[in-house]
């Protein structure tokens, strides 16, 4: 399922690289077609990272389910933390991989219809549709480094609006009932 919207991403760019290259054209359809082709190479490398990916997601309750008898044994218990622990690590090399490389290819892809848009002719439209492209594309990468924050905010930014109250016991009491 993650990789559908890829996928399609990636047929996308590999149609409109296909169909600029048969034409002839100036330099922005040679950027376009190359902004095409680079984002097809990242997306069907985020595809591969996905499928390598989805080796390494065992849940715990899986793990002891094909070693049941690690509930009574101590050493295979510790074996199979192990193998979380590495597949944990994996997982995390590879959603960077995934993440970088997805990025990449969107950025390609908008960056390629905005060439592409030049290319065919250059009216206040084809330049300001040519900008939102751009500044979708900036902020895709953007995103990646979580920069600004206010449109990326992360869990460890988050500071409460008031400090949590603390109730009385009367205030419990009352709960409680």
């Amino acid at each position: 399922m993650a990789g559908t919207p890829i996928a399609i991403l990636g047929g996308f760019s590999l149609t409109n690289a296909v169909v600029a290259a048969k034409e002839s054209g100036g330099l922005w359809r040679d950027l376009a077609v190359a902004f095409f082709g680079g984002a097809v190479a990242f997306l069907l490398s985020a595809l591969l990272f996905i499928s390598i990916a989805t080796r390494y997601t065992s849940s715990p309750g899986e793990r002891l389910e094909w070693v049941p008898e690690a509930k009574m044994d101590a050493e295979k218990v510790e074996n199979i933390r192990i193998f979380q622990r590495q597949d944990a690590w994996l997982l995390s090399k590879y959603f960077r991989s995934i993440t970088l490389a997805t990025t990449v290819g969107i950025s390609g892809t908008l960056l390629g219809m905005a060439a592409l848009l030049i290319s065919y002719r250059r009216s206040w439209a084809v330049i300001l549709t040519a900008c939102l492209l751009l500044i979708c594309a900036v902020l895709t990468i953007s995103a990646n480094f979580q920069w600004p924050k206010f449109l990326f905010p992360r869990p460890n930014d988050w500071k409460p609006d008031s400090p949590l109250s603390v109730l009385s016991a009367a205030e419990w009491d009352l709960i409680r009932k």
